[in-house]
């Protein structure tokens, strides 16, 4: 994945962070600013007829529409990797995403989903990090740059793990953890996992430690929106 941060949320650098590559993040950014108001920056949100368009749903969609409406074969969730990667070649994902969806560690967990599910959710996760860390780095330096290099991209990095750190009923073993695993083989005991950006986990308790927002764990719908076609 592209180390260097868009300049804009909305944009066509976006799209290719995200994880497509070069030609197929083209096709989905110029059919959006063909649809969207003219204005600079470019809208994140435009009106469909009684409806309104997110980017993220209208990217989302894309892959959608290609992984799963046009080709069911091809939202297997078997253990053929050739479907998996001719899947996410059908969605335009670029090679280095493709690879990050495949990697063997995760491949157990991999195979509980079908393709479109892990391309769909690791876009999501991305942009959802993405736009937080851009949100924290305006805030952080008010006047901007022309760039937003790495290092820009590592405070943005930095401040939800420290935040996550201050807060202690938060546990800081990862899924593959030794602890974890350990947890899994636990008598009499069963540990679920469920993978999302850090930045929506600081919004699940309160300051007090306590459940407050459980939507943030639940997983956004099927969209209808395919950027394949006009919506």
């Amino acid at each position: 994945m592209n180390s260097t941060l868009p300049d804009q949320l909305v944009s066509l650098a976006t799209i290719k962070y995200l994880g497509y590559d070069d030609e197929t993040a083209s096709q989905i950014w110029n059919k959006w600013i063909a649809q969207a108001p003219e204005a600079d920056p470019v809208p994140e949100v435009i009106p469909i007829d009684q409806f309104e368009l997110t980017f993220m749903d209208y990217i989302v969609g894309y892959s959608y529409g290609h992984g799963h409406r046009y080709d069911p074969e091809l939202n297997a969730n078997d253990d053929d990797d050739a479907k998996w990667y001719d899947c996410m070649d059908r969605c335009g994902i670029n090679k280095d995403t493709q690879g990050a969806i495949m990697d063997p560690v995760f491949k157990r967990t991999r195979l509980t989903e079908a393709c479109v599910f892990w391309i769909r959710n690791t876009i999501e996760l991305r942009y959802e990090a993405l736009k937080s860390s851009i949100q924290e780095v305006s805030r952080d330096s008010p006047e901007g740059s022309a760039s937003h290099d790495t290092s820009r991209e590592g405070a943005g990095a930095r401040f939800d793990s420290e935040t996550l750190r201050m807060t202690p009923w938060v546990s800081q073993d990862t899924a593959m953890s030794e602890a974890a695993l350990s947890a899994t083989n636990a008598p009499g005991f069963l540990t679920l996992y469920k993978g999302m950006d850090r930045s929506r986990l600081t919004r699940l308790f309160d300051s007090n430690g306590n459940l407050d927002d459980g939507l943030v764990l639940s997983s956004r719908p099927p969209t209808d929106f395919d950027g394949k076609t006009s919506a």
